[in-house]
């Protein structure tokens, strides 16, 4: 079920949300949408597949210490 929900969505828009590592310093270039409150960061992302989505975030340079919801 887990492979099923990383390789298909309902459409094109995904929200992958996780904990910032505040260890790391924070250097962006995000091509979506994203809000930072506290250390939580909620990015929406145009994909084909959830991989896609959650591959485009690791890229972004965001200091991601844990993903914490997948939609």
């Amino acid at each position: 079920m887990l492979d099923e929900l990383l390789r298909n969505a309902e459409n094109n828009s995904h929200i992958i949300q996780f904990t910032i590592d505040e260890t790391r310093q924070l250097t962006i270039e995000a091509p979506f949408n994203l809000r930072i409150i506290e250390d939580q960061c909620l990015c929406f992302v145009e994909a084909p597949t959830r991989l896609d989505a959650i591959q485009r975030v690791l890229d972004s340079g965001l200091p991601i210490k844990q993903f914490t919801e997948l939609q």
